[in-house]
């Protein structure tokens, strides 16, 4: 059986834990997406900030409902407790349960001096839950939890009951690869638009020691090591790449027999993935991009 690893957390972290405490109570409370609430506080932040912010926020995200079933089992009464302070035990039980590099003492210090600040004695609390996850995890029981048959798979993969069910309709032989897949480390990919410059683009990533890997399902797309150095070059400013993952060209390859005359609609556009791809492939029909969203159909556009 596949198993959620702990992902390995390869930047120190520095004081970040109260920022993307508040990102999180932030998206909470609020109808907005978490990649437009990070956009807007990792602007004065160094590469690696940036980085273990985002870490921090989108991994307790990706693992919320495996972390609420986590964290049920020592909170008795949970349910008086203040919400926010529920979103600080989320934050922490995920660097104890899936960051390997975050030293167990910083993190239950930093959430406990976080709850002492702003929930006073409520501080106690904290210490004893988190010390008791840590104690929960070493001793087996969390790789046992994640193994258990009677844990549903929503719960121990974090997804949705209605998304697995679907999912085992689709795919019986291969769900829990899927699931474990799905919510593990993502690649970091690079989409080279102008075909003209690949031999200078791949000796820049070489020399930027960015270890260019070509994906295996289309040759315009790069897996690099990290793409903070990608955002400040001026192939990123010049339009000559952009920041996408090889999937989202895979709708665009499904399109066959499209008469030059035919309307070709994108119906879930934003950022623009899928758009750039059915552009690229069918310049001379007419798009029409739509999304739920106006803002992200800025970024669309900009994109």
């Amino acid at each position: 059986m596949a198993l959620i690893c702990r992902q390995l957390s390869l930047i120190p972290m520095a004081d970040i834990r109260p920022q993307a405490w508040s990102l999180l109570i932030r998206w909470k409370q609020s109808e907005r997406y978490i990649d437009a609430i990070l956009s807007e506080a990792i602007s004065s932040l160094s590469e690696n900030e940036k980085q273990s912010l985002s870490r921090l926020t989108n991994g307790t995200l990706i693992f919320l409902r495996q972390l609420e079933a986590v964290l049920v089992q020592f909170l008795k009464k949970a349910k008086s407790l203040p919400p926010d302070l529920i979103t600080l035990l989320q934050l922490a039980a995920f660097e104890l349960l899936h960051q390997d590099n975050s030293p167990d003492y910083a993190v239950v210090h930093s959430a406990v001096a976080l709850t002492r600040k702003h929930f006073g004695k409520l501080a106690g609390l904290s210490n004893s839950v988190l010390h008791n996850v840590i104690r929960w995890r070493d001793d087996g029981a969390w790789s046992r939890w994640l193994k258990d048959p009677k844990i549903s798979l929503g719960l121990r993969y974090s997804f949705p009951d209605w998304l697995v069910e679907r999912w085992q309709v689709q795919f019986p032989h291969d769900l829990e690869i899927l699931l474990n897949t799905l919510n593990g480390e993502p690649l970091r990919m690079v989409w080279l638009l102008e075909p003209s410059i690949r031999e200078e683009f791949l000796h820049f990533l070489q020399e930027a020691r960015l270890e260019p890997k070509i994906n295996p399902y289309d040759d315009a797309f790069i897996e690099v090591k990290r793409l903070q150095p990608l955002l400040k070059s001026d192939f990123f400013k010049n339009g000559q790449i952009t920041i996408q993952d090889v999937s989202t060209t895979f709708p665009a390859k499904l399109l066959t027999e499209i008469p030059p005359d035919a309307t070709i609609c994108d119906l879930c556009a934003a950022p623009g993935g899928k758009t750039i791809s059915l552009r690229k492939r069918f310049p001379e029909n007419q798009l029409i991009a739509a999304d739920i969203s106006k803002k992200r159909l800025k970024q669309l556009d900009s994109n």
